[in-house]
């Protein structure tokens, strides 16, 4: 679908399992480690000029690694772009099919 740039992200929060902790990630590398682990879902939230548009997938592995990079990299940025597909149920952030 292309790049959509957004003047900001917020880092919801990571899921493991039943427990829900608030990380607020500023980097890829740590992104990269959190998302990396399997079972974690990861739930981001990006908002730009008053639109909000907020997304779940539970990834684990490398495509939960690429993902929390990519939201990771947003964060830590002033600006930055972010690559979606929309799936079934859910919007996956950072990957594209």
């Amino acid at each position: 679908m292309g790049a959509i740039s957004y003047a900001k992200s917020t880092l919801d929060s990571w899921s493991n399992s039943n427990t829900i902790t608030k990380n607020i990630v500023s980097s890829s590398a740590q992104g990269a480690a959190i998302g990396g682990v399997a079972g974690t879902t990861v739930t981001a939230t990006f908002s730009s000029r008053g639109f909000t548009s907020k997304g779940s997938v539970t990834a684990g592995g490398a495509a939960g690694a690429t993902l929390g990079a990519n939201v990771g990299a947003i964060k830590g940025a002033v600006t930055g772009s972010v690559k979606y597909a929309v799936g079934s149920t859910a919007k996956y952030f950072g990957l594209t099919k």
